[in-house]
C-alpha cells in the first residue's frame, strides 16, 4: 500500500475521533452513580455530524409512577435536523412516565452541573439549533 495513502487513512481516523462530540453516558435509578469515578459513568464519542442530523448530549430524570423511581440518564443522542421545528422528542415522558428534568448541551462531556453549560428552555434549544443549522448549512 502507497505510504501516502496509509497515512492518509490514519490521520483521517484519527482526525474524525477528535472531531466527534463527546458526552457522558449513564443511565440508573441513584444519581449518585452517574459520577466521575463511577465505572457506569462513561465517556463516548458520539459519532460525526452531517447534513441530515446532528448530536447532542442529553440529562434526563424520569419518574415512573408504577416502580415509585427515579431514572437518571445521561445520554449521546442524534435528532434529524429538520426535526429540530418540531421540538425534542428525547424528552417526551412514555407511559407511566413523568419528566422531572430534560437538559440538553452541545459541547464536550457537560455534566449539567454548571448551568450555563446547558440549554433547559425548549424554545431557546430550538432557536439556538435552528441557528446551527443554518451556520453548518452555509459553512
Amino acid at each position: 500500500m502507497n505510504v501516502s495513502v496509509l497515512f492518509f487513512i490514519l490521520f483521517s481516523s484519527l482526525f474524525d475521533t477528535t472531531a466527534t462530540l463527546k458526552c457522558y453516558v449513564c443511565d440508573a435509578q441513584n444519581e449518585t452513580i452517574c459520577q466521575k469515578g463511577n465505572p457506569h459513568f462513561r465517556e463516548v464519542h458520539c459519532g460525526l455530524e452531517d447534513t441530515t442530523f446532528f448530536w447532542f448530549c442529553l440529562y434526563r430524570v424520569m419518574y415512573n409512577s408504577v416502580t415509585g423511581h427515579q431514572t437518571y440518564t445521561y445520554s449521546c443522542e442524534r435528532m434529524g435536523r429538520p426535526g429540530i421545528l418540531f421540538g425534542l422528542p428525547h424528552c417526551n415522558p412514555k407511559e407511566n412516565e413523568q419528566l422531572i428534568d430534560c437538559r440538553v448541551c452541545l459541547q464536550d462531556l457537560c455534566t449539567f452541573f454548571n448551568r450555563s453549560m446547558y440549554l433547559k428552555s425548549k424554545s431557546v434549544l430550538v432557536i439556538s439549533l435552528i441557528f446551527l443549522n443554518l451556520a453548518l448549512f452555509y459553512s
